[in-house]
């Protein structure tokens, strides 16, 4: 496997507008008591929330696990506990002013986004042309076309 680094991201803790949390910056003890609703285990965003708690010394009571990242804005949305994902997952949502940010300075949320590519497999001019919109030059050799 190849990896290639696309972009910078960073997960964002986030309530409904009504939660008390909104828009406030907390310390560990305020997350503590709160009901979480994330992504599955096995999910990069899941693997660096988890760490980041782990990292603050808070073990989440995890309400609910959803594959889908709008389930999560929506069960969110209606109040039944925070979320974590992707700022890029939220900027709709946050900009609308139905989700709120909760500043959370003390956890390490920061991640890379990558582009995984099998090594052996070949590359298609779609899958280059895409590489490319993702600012990524795959540097493999385009094979010939059989002349026979």
């Amino acid at each position: 496997i190849e990896r290639y680094r696309w972009r910078a991201d960073r997960l964002c803790v986030f309530v409904a507008t009504g939660h008390p949390l909104a828009g406030q910056n907390t310390l560990p003890d305020d997350l503590r008591g709160e009901r979480w609703i994330v992504r599955e285990k096995g999910s990069g965003t899941r693997e660096v929330f988890d760490q980041a708690l782990a990292n603050a010394c808070i073990t989440p009571t995890i309400r609910l696990e959803l594959e889908e990242p709008e389930a999560i804005r929506q069960s969110v949305r209606a109040g039944l506990g925070v979320g974590c994902l992707s700022i890029l997952e939220l900027q709709d949502a946050l900009q609308a002013g139905w989700l709120a940010p909760v500043e959370t300075h003390f956890l390490d949320l920061e991640r890379d986004l990558q582009v995984l590519v099998h090594r052996a497999k070949y590359l298609s001019n779609g899958v280059r042309s895409i590489l490319s919109l993702c600012g990524i030059e795959e540097t493999r050799a385009t094979p010939r076309a059989d002349t026979r």
